[in-house]
């Protein structure tokens, strides 16, 4: 790659970009998790 304005980096990035936002849930669910298992702890700590 010389340059990278391409017309295969055009599609390159347009597949990533597509990747990132279907793999948005993913990223959610275990932010959503994290924070489950950190109550969990300090509600543990608590009692």
């Amino acid at each position: 790659m010389l340059k990278g304005d391409g017309p295969c980096n055009a599609q390159r990035i347009a597949t990533r970009v597509a990747a990132h936002e279907d793999g948005a849930w993913v990223r959610e669910a275990a932010a959503a998790h994290a924070e489950k298992v950190v109550a969990r702890a300090a509600q543990g700590a608590v009692a």
